[in-house]
């Protein structure tokens, strides 16, 4: 296989599920990712630092835990449905609750740092749901060319950097079928779409 043929795939699952102790007493409650960033995040390979394998588009809590969609890069390894999931974050709040069949540790408020996949998750719940297979458009992405975006701060640009990559907005498909000569200066379409993006 060419390395232009290989495409990103997505998956969406929980990493984490509220108010259900985890194998190390550990009970996350609602509203602990309240300060989570809705998308930018690293997805790592069994939180390792150095296997980064793609990046959090999305994420938000719900009523069973904290719910993200995945975006993988095209050389990361396959993920099926079932797959363990796990978070990275720092404890800010956090307290000691009794029950009758032990202690536990309560959590209120974490900062999020990274998702994973992983083998034994923590939390025998958090797992992915659903895989998608690469999209249909025929379209060719090379593996590495978002990673570029990824050594970015997690700021709104860099958000808005990832939906241009993924969404393709009107104005790149516009200016690709006319051939315009705007192609050719990368930086201005970059600013040309963020600014599109969040007019959107």
């Amino acid at each position: 296989m060419n390395v232009g043929d290989l495409q990103p795939r997505r998956f969406a699952g929980y990493a984490a599920i509220f108010d259900h102790p985890d194998r190390g007493g550990d009970i996350v409650r609602k509203g602990a990712f309240g300060r989570a960033a809705k998308a930018g995040l690293p997805l790592l390979w069994q939180h390792d630092r150095a296997r980064r394998i793609g990046f959090i588009e999305r994420l938000e809590e719900d009523d069973r835990g904290l719910r993200v969609v995945a975006t993988m890069d095209a050389d990361a390894p396959p993920v099926a449905d079932g797959a363990g999931l796990s978070f990275g974050y720092r404890v800010l709040d956090a307290r000691t609750v009794k029950k009758a069949n032990g202690t536990y540790r309560e959590l209120t408020d974490l900062d999020l740092i990274e998702v994973s996949i992983v083998n034994h998750p923590m939390q025998p719940l958090a797992r992915v749901l659903k895989t998608s297979p690469p999209p249909a458009s025929g379209r060719r992405i090379h593996p590495r060319r978002n990673r570029w975006i990824m050594k970015l701060k997690p700021t709104r640009l860099r958000r808005h950097l990832m939906r241009w990559r993924l969404r393709r907005p009107w104005c790149v498909r516009r200016f690709r079928a006319q051939r315009s000569p705007i192609l050719h200066a990368r930086p201005l379409l970059m600013v040309f779409c963020v600014l599109a993006a969040r007019s959107n």
